[in-house]
């Protein structure tokens, strides 16, 4: 005990100090005030203090607001909003403006002549949404102190645009300054990629230690971890390195965020001995509905998908409390030991739940499911915890059922099958005879009196080396039983006479070999 004691506080000291250096080297990076000397050091500055909002006057003129981003905007009549800024005076090569565009077609034009344009000549197949992407307006070098124009336009029933911030930079340097500022979701999606594939292997090398139920659970975890994976890796934004296609991101991200719940859920509502189950699958259930409908009214031009994200943003709420009040009963109330993992990824969950939700409300530059994000992956990583414990579990407990099942049809001292082995099987002969069985039976000489003149510990010694001969020629063959004292039987099924002989032969050869090597004949 006092090994294990120790063992225990030596593996709580490591991580301890592991913790404690990933703690202070974060801690170092983010607050060094070294000159840095990564790759791709090209200046990125916000470019948000020389914007104009231009909207129609009522008699049709134009009318200039000054605008400083990030900012509210609101479309005109025809769904547009237009802003327009005065670009430095100096253009050096690969100079860019990027943009964060949230479901609108983007046309730039440069004292009227167009740079860019995305959106307009796409229209997607289903549904009134272009997607979400950085626009990356390339400036020319003779744009330099010219009037850059920015057209916005949306397909959507909205009458207001939350601008974020706008960057200016090497085009290059730009891709670098998102992936920092995003890059949080990539890594998180990465690692939860792994978990995924770790769990499918468990699922594949594991199940034959599992009930159908627990089988199901680490299936589901599988499929939650990788869907979860994706949907962060599409909610980081980063998805344009790899693809430029922004309406199946936001069709990804939205579908993501439809039915990641439902394997999450059904992981909580059967992990063993819950008392809730029942109330957990009504709510899997309202999601798998609402799923449906929000796919059926995107798909059928009524509804887009960001127009009916309220109704899963409720249930999102509902499900965290009732996890929640879950949680908190099976821990109390009922002592649910198999809960403790689970309910600790339910606690952390509700946490960043709580800040997500606090965050929609007052903070109109919030992107969302930033903060929900870290507590979904803390609850798989809980959920992986739990599989794990109850998989080492399950392991064991076969291993001993197989090792008392050993105990029962083994004989220990001579590595045959039992006599209890050999009544069953002889049972089953019995029931369904069966041709060509072949029944050998072998007896050892003088057993009584090499334990009377030469000592117990030489007679198992003469048992041991019987079984061994017996073992070495037929048990590639047939099944051998010790079914007494000195007394052994092998069956062999579909038996040949003469490769039967042929054996029988060769095993007089080695019992005749081993009585050379001892004090006493056996055989």
């Amino acid at each position: 005990m006092n090994n294990m004691n120790n063992r225990i506080f030596k593996n709580y000291i490591f991580f301890t100090c592991l913790f404690i250096f990933v703690i202070l080297t974060v801690i170092t990076g983010l607050k060094s005030n070294h000159t840095s000397v990564g790759f791709y050091e090209d200046t990125v500055t916000t470019y948000n203090d020389s914007w104009i909002e231009i909207s129609k006057g009522i008699d049709g003129s134009e009318v200039s607001k000054e605008l400083t981003l990030p900012n509210t905007l609101y479309y005109d009549k025809q769904g547009e909003i237009t802003l327009e800024a005065r670009l430095p005076e100096h253009v050096l090569r690969g100079l860019a403006i990027g943009l964060w565009i949230d479901g609108q077609s983007v046309n730039a034009y440069i004292d009227d002549e167009q740079v860019y344009s995305y959106g307009d000549e796409y229209e997607p197949i289903f549904g009134r949404n272009n997607g979400s992407y950085y626009s990356i307006i390339k400036i020319p070098e003779a744009a330099g102190g010219k009037k850059l124009r920015v057209v916005l336009k949306t397909l959507q029933d909205k009458s207001e645009y939350y601008m974020e911030d706008a960057y200016i930079g090497n085009e290059t340097a730009l891709m670098f300054s998102f992936f920092g500022t995003r890059g949080i979701g990539v890594i998180l999606s990465v690692i939860l990629c792994f978990i995924g594939i770790v769990i499918a292997c468990m699922y594949i090398g594991f199940h034959k230690y599992m009930d159908s139920a627990n089988f199901e659970r680490v299936l589901f975890l599988a499929f939650y971890a990788l869907l979860l994976a994706g949907w962060l890796f599409v909610q980081s934004r980063l998805y344009q390195v790899f693809t430029g296609n922004s309406f199946m991101a936001i069709m990804l991200y939205y579908m993501g965020y439809l039915l990641l719940p439902v394997p999450l859920i059904y992981i909580v509502a059967y992990t063993k001995s819950n008392h809730y189950k029942r109330f957990l699958m009504l709510l899997a259930y309202a999601f798998a509905i609402n799923s449906v409908v929000s796919v059926v009214m995107q798909y059928a031009n009524i509804k887009d998908f960001s127009e009916t994200v309220i109704s899963a943003n409720v249930l999102y709420v509902v499900m965290i409390v009732v996890m929640l009040a879950n949680a908190v009963m099976e821990r109390r109330y009922y002592d649910n030991k198999e809960f403790n993992y689970v309910a600790a990824g339910i606690y952390a969950l509700g946490f960043f739940g709580a800040i997500e939700l606090w965050a929609n409300r007052v903070q109109p530059s919030h992107v969302s499911g930033d903060y929900l994000r870290y507590g979904e992956a803390i609850m798989a990583v809980g959920l992986v915890g739990e599989t794990a414990s109850h998989i080492v579990k399950a392991v064991e407990a076969s291993r001993n059922a197989a090792y008392y099942e050993k105990l029962a049809t083994i004989d220990v001292m001579s590595n045959c099958y039992s006599r209890t082995a050999y009544n069953h099987d002889l049972e089953q002969y019995l029931l369904k005879p069966q041709k060509n069985l072949a029944v050998i039976l072998f007896d050892l000489n003088f057993l009584k009196r090499i334990n009377d003149t030469l000592g117990h510990q030489c007679g198992d010694k003469a048992i041991k080396t019987c079984s061994a001969c017996i073992r070495k020629i037929f048990d590639r063959v047939g099944k051998t039983y010790r079914i007494g004292g000195d007394e052994f039987v092998v069956f062999i099924e579909k038996c040949d006479e003469y490769k039967l002989m042929q054996r029988l032969a060769l095993f007089q050869r080695l019992v005749s070999e081993q009585n050379k090597h001892l004090e006493f004949t056996f055989m």
